[in-house]
């Protein structure tokens, strides 16, 4: 049966061309549906022409557009024609919320939204932070440009929870923020589902256990930030942390950063103008960056002002490593406090660096946390959208 169901997934974001979590959610989804099934997906580059990369059962489909804000707009004109045409054949079309530009719009009014399964990896609560605590001060131009369009992306995400069959949230909260947001709509996301961006926790906590038998003998106590380098992930709030760790702790004690972003420039100056420890490595291999998270790093710090499911802090927790985050409506879902990290009072940074260094103590029960993690599991969760496709063929 499975053979004669084809899949159809669209989304600008697919590595290598991509600019969050989404585009590496949308390989990994593709890969393990494309097991079970034919899967074509139809994504973007910068380049030109239309190219076609065959795997399998997988077919890439990338389509060019320009790399300016609204990319995912720009994409949906340039996959409109081969999209219709491909969707005519699918059994069902996987597509990622306000990446697929106005794609469902056009799949409605050719009839075609009843085959339409539309994944939610947040709301426009994730711009909508920016307006309430983010500083202007240090935000880059194009990222200035991405929240000025909030009407805009506001509309996509309505426009695709109006044009679906079935709504899928990554998180309970962003299905809770869709309730708020489009009530109107509320009986759509209530039947819809919650499935969790999962963790490739097997391989996780292969690389805990065997950076757990070296027992490295550090002579420094070492946090991380992990995710790119703009204002609502926090960066202003974890520099100000930090420097209230380095102040407390008698050991020498550092900051590991791993990410890029626009604020990478002010984060050199405060180090320096405060002298404090901070190390930036950028954007690096996912399995080197697991290995030195499981191996050097105490404790993960995590200021972020929105997440839908957050992978980093995720894969943190599959490592042993405990994380301070916020006390945010997203992060209820993920920490659990005294067990895998604590929540702290929202802009207490005082708070928020005493928690930090308790959570050292979090870090000789990394066995606990690898446990409460294992609930993430990929595999697992993916396995729920080959129920979902085999229950609509």
């Amino acid at each position: 049966m499975t053979n004669k169901i084809n899949i159809l997934i669209l989304s600008h974001e697919y590595p290598p061309y991509y600019f969050g979590g989404v585009g590496t959610y949308t390989k990994e989804l593709a890969e393990y549906l494309s097991l079970r099934f034919k899967v074509y997906v139809i994504t973007g580059r910068t380049a030109r022409g239309i190219t076609v990369e065959r795997k399998g059962s997988l077919t890439i489909v990338r389509v060019p557009f320009p790399d300016i804000p609204i990319r995912s707009i720009w994409y949906s004109f340039s996959a409109k024609e081969i999209a219709l045409r491909l969707a005519e054949k699918a059994t069902v079309i996987l597509a990622n919320a306000a990446s697929a530009g106005y794609l469902s719009r056009w799949l409605y009014h050719n009839s075609l939204s009843r085959k339409v399964i539309t994944i939610f990896h947040g709301t426009v609560e994730s711009i909508k932070v920016f307006y309430r605590y983010a500083n202007i001060i240090y935000t880059s131009l194009g990222d200035l440009l991405y929240y000025i369009a909030l009407p805009v992306y506001n509309s996509l995400y309505r426009s695709d929870l109006e044009n679906s069959t079935l709504p899928i949230s990554v998180a309970r909260h962003v299905s809770y923020e869709l309730i708020s947001l489009y009530p109107d709509l509320s009986h759509k996301v209530k039947n819809g589902k919650t499935i969790y961006a999962g963790i490739d926790y097997e391989k996780l906590r292969s690389i805990y256990l065997t950076a757990r038998t070296k027992h490295l003998d550090k002579n420094k106590i070492i946090y991380a930030y992990v995710g790119r380098l703009y204002t609502t992930k926090g960066i202003i709030d974890l520099l100000q942390v930090f420097k209230l760790i380095t102040q407390n702790l008698r050991e020498r004690v550092e900051l590991w950063i791993f990410g890029k972003g626009p604020m990478e420039n002010h984060i050199k100056k405060f180090a320096k103008k405060h002298k404090l420890n901070i190390k930036i490595f950028g954007f690096l291999e996912r399995e080197k960056l697991m290995n030195i998270l499981a191996n050097y790093i105490d404790v993960l710090l995590f200021p972020s002002y929105y997440e839908g499911c957050p992978l980093a802090l995720l894969e943190a927790n599959a490592l042993g490593i405990p994380a301070v985050t916020w006390d945010l409506p997203w992060s209820h879902e993920f920490i659990i406090n005294g067990l895998n990290g604590f929540r702290v009072p929202f802009r207490d940074v005082y708070a928020f660096a005493e928690l930090a260094i308790n959570s050292l103590k979090l870090r000789e029960y990394g066995d606990i946390i690898l446990k409460y993690s294992s609930k993430f599991n990929k595999n697992y969760l993916l396995n729920e959208f080959v129920k979902i496709i085999i229950n609509f063929y």
